[in-house]
């Protein structure tokens, strides 16, 4: 039916149909309320205000819309079979593995990064014992991420349509998997040292071994707070340490990533988790794994509960048992994921230095705006990379210490849903601790691909004076309304 809404003659009525279906064929979490906002407050249409809330809340630019509109409306105006569907995604198959990929990687679609940790899963070697999925930072990738990692539904609904259970094994095969979790921020907030962290996946991951389950090992590429760990010369050398005895999947669902950096990690056995929103600020939701080709090669063959999961098409030609999944068509997936790709395209044919200038005058008036506030900074990881740096974590508690995470989550809801001015920053993360054992208040600000391409077209001085006086707005507004809630706490 929503595809019969695209013969509608005019453009408004061809919009509305392209708005129907990038609400479509995802989780609940995609579905707009009465106020035309998902969960997260992110609307489906384009957002005209100051939009700093890549790294959770993002919504389809105008542009990539009109992209949409013009060059995808006759293939979607009919309804998509199953053979066009399988032809378009292997077309943006050929198109991420040219931008990012290393040629011999192969490509895996799914309906969000929660649900690409799925691919982890799938791509333990034929035989190999149940599932040890040893997970960084709980806190700082997708809340999903502990069920899906272990092979355990992570919504009531998933993107195929199937009525499933939270936390239920996706099949009687991964009733034995289990997750390890470990931090990579300290109790204060700092980030661990990546030697630490090695330390500790080595200890899980012998002990998994040991007991005869395959360790699906998480490395974090630009988390929720933009940290990178551990850093290269670990991740290298856990590769070597464990080879095909261990999966190493890197958790770049940010894509606040360079291709460099996603073809070294392919180089050394891994496979990469990506997203077409977040960092590139398309519609939400869409996600894409790297696979090593010869990690397919030695994959068993799908198990039957991704046929719950996924559409045959989404899974390369070649994936052992992907026959078995349901041969049908998700047209709002694929609207995403084009989406996404008129993003990438137009941002990476910008010049690189001009690039890392753009993120360096960001984080000058984030620093200028957040100190002229009294408003912290969460500490970053050495590691830290250029585009991991278009990405700021405030620490809101760090001066008003009777704030913590819950006063973060409603400052956001009123800076997001405010029928004036709303404006877009992320979404707070459990990062800090109090002293009374509570989260910190912490919201976020970032960078997103058309940003950069926006301030990329104007004068410096122009752009950073954008940047001074919308940073300067938003941290002003956000210690405005902390200030009052601190002081209504303290008066409590």
């Amino acid at each position: 039916m929503i595809c019969d809404q695209l013969h509608l003659a005019s453009d408004e009525a061809r919009t509305a149909a392209i708005f129907a279906l990038l609400c479509a064929g995802g989780d609940d979490r995609i579905l707009s309320g009465s106020d035309g906002r998902n969960r997260y407050f992110a609307t489906i249409t384009p957002f005209a205000g100051p939009a700093y809330g890549s790294s959770t809340i993002s919504s389809i630019t105008a542009d990539a819309l009109a992209h949409l509109a013009a060059d995808w409306h006759p293939h979607v105006a009919t309804p998509l079979t199953p053979a066009t569907y399988a032809a378009h995604l292997d077309g943006l198959r050929h198109r991420l593995t040219a931008l990012y990929g290393d040629g011999e990687a192969v490509v895996v679609f799914a309906a969000s990064g929660t649900d690409l940790e799925y691919v982890g899963l799938a791509a333990a070697p034929a035989g190999a014992g149940p599932i040890c999925a040893i997970l960084l930072g709980r806190d700082e990738v997708g809340s999903g991420c502990i069920h899906s990692a272990a092979g355990r539904f992570f919504a009531d609904r998933t993107a195929t349509g199937a009525s499933v259970g939270v936390g239920a094994p996706i099949d009687p095969g991964h009733a034995a998997n289990r997750l390890a979790d470990l931090p990579i921020r300290s109790a204060d907030g700092q980030p661990r040292t990546s030697a630490a962290i090695r330390a500790d996946i080595e200890r899980l991951a012998d002990a998994a071994l040991a007991a005869g389950e395959h360790p699906v090992i998480h490395i974090v590429h630009g988390s929720k707070t933009g940290l990178t760990l551990p850093g290269w010369a670990d991740c290298q050398a856990l590769a070597d340490r464990y080879g095909p005895r261990a999966t190493i999947v890197v958790d770049a669902c940010q894509l606040r990533i360079s291709p460099a950096a996603v073809r070294a990690y392919l180089a050394m056995g891994a496979i990469v988790l990506g997203t077409g929103s977040k960092f590139a600020n398309g519609a939400p939701f869409s996600g894409f794994a790297f696979v090593p080709a010869e990690i397919m090669r030695r994959a068993g063959s799908l198990s039957p509960g991704f046929a719950k999961l996924s559409r045959r098409a989404e899974w390369p030609a070649e994936w052992p048992g992907r026959n078995a999944l349901p041969d049908e068509a998700n047209p709002g997936l694929l609207l995403r994921l084009a989406g996404a790709l008129f993003e990438f395209d137009r941002f990476h044919k910008l010049e690189k230095a001009r690039v890392e200038s753009i993120i360096d005058d960001f984080q000058y008036a984030v620093q200028s705006a957040a100190e002229a506030q009294n408003l912290a900074l969460l500490p970053t990881d050495a590691t830290r990379t250029c585009l991991a740096a278009s990405l700021v974590t405030l620490d809101i508690s760090q001066q008003r210490p009777h704030l913590d995470f819950d006063a973060a989550s409603a400052i956001h809801r009123t800076l997001s849903i405010d029928d004036g001015t709303p404006l877009r920053i992320g979404q707070p993360v459990r990062a800090r601790r109090l002293a009374g054992g509570a989260f910190a208040a912490t919201l976020r600000l970032s960078l997103s691909m058309p940003m950069v391409a926006d301030h990329y077209a104007l004068p410096r001085a122009v752009s950073q004076a954008r940047f001074a006086k919308e940073l300067a707005q938003i941290c002003a507004t956000v210690a405005d309304i902390a200030d009052r809630r601190d002081t209504q706490r303290r008066a409590a």
